[in-house]
């Protein structure tokens, strides 16, 4: 899954100056839910690496904690 993400990066969420785009960044991806989002650790902070939802298309549960680790 790392590798999907890493490609929608270079392709559509390469802005670090955009808040979305952002949220891609630093995470490692271990679940495609279905519909092209994915699930991912949050490697910002290697010793908690909280369960962040990754959406690929403005969904509102972008960037949303769904557990501590």
């Amino acid at each position: 899954f790392e590798k999907e993400r890493k490609d929608l990066i270079d392709e559509f969420f390469s802005n670090l100056d955009d808040e979305y785009d952002v949220v891609w960044h630093n995470k490692l991806a271990f679940c495609e839910v279905g519909n092209g989002d994915y699930l991912a650790f949050d490697m910002k902070d290697d010793i908690a690496a909280p369960i962040i939802y990754l959406s690929h298309d403005d969904g509102e549960g972008h960037g949303y904690k769904i557990a501590n680790n």
